[in-house]
């Protein structure tokens, strides 16, 4: 009985997350990239797993590059997102959702080695060039969502000629800027999230 509930339970996930891609108008993606790590000589090959929706034709005015938080899985909580945001995002943008490092199909990313803010910055910033997005005059602009606002913070920082707006949602606080962020987490995640 246990075996058939585990299956059911399952199957209903799965059809709970393919509808809500559905309805946001995402469509699941991956891109192959070469990213840099926090020590400039390692490359790591990923496969960097991701949702997408572009316009009718291709054609797009804007590119908005959503960064979820820590546990944040694109296909389940940034497509209710995108479909709640959906009347607000002209219809002429191309949105991309990425999931972060070690998340969802991610999770062979960096070799299993958990990354710091800055692989993820790089990470983020390869994969915005891997896809081309922000590219021939097309504007970018980047939303973070909880901890997705530090890398979306740092790429700003680093790139602020290529950034055109940028949006937090529920920003993580600024202790998750030390390396003591697992630890904060797993003492007193409250701190974590207002």
């Amino acid at each position: 009985m246990g075996s058939i509930l585990s299956i059911l339970s399952s199957w209903i996930i799965t059809l709970t997350v393919k509808m809500k891609l559905f309805r946001s108008g995402l469509k699941e993606k991956h891109v192959d990239m070469l990213v840099r790590s926090s020590d400039p000589a390692v490359r790591v090959h990923v496969r960097a797993h991701y949702l997408e929706r572009k316009p009718n034709g291709g054609q797009h005015q804007n590119d908005l590059f959503i960064i979820p938080g820590f546990t944040a899985h694109a296909d389940v909580v940034l497509s209710d997102l995108v479909w709640a945001l959906k009347p607000n995002i002209p219809s002429g943008w191309r949105i991309v959702v990425m999931d972060l490092p070690l998340h969802n199909k991610n999770i062979c990313n960096f070799d299993g080695k958990f990354p710091d803010f800055e692989d993820i910055k790089n990470y983020v910033w390869t994969f915005i060039e891997a896809l081309g997005m922000g590219q021939n005059g097309v504007p970018l602009s980047l939303c973070g969502y909880s901890l997705g606002g530090n890398p979306c913070l740092r790429v700003l920082h680093e790139h602020p000629e290529k950034i055109n707006k940028v949006v937090l949602i529920a920003p993580a606080f600024p202790e998750t800027r030390d390396s003591n962020f697992i630890e904060l987490g797993t003492k007193d995640p409250r701190k974590i999230h207002c």
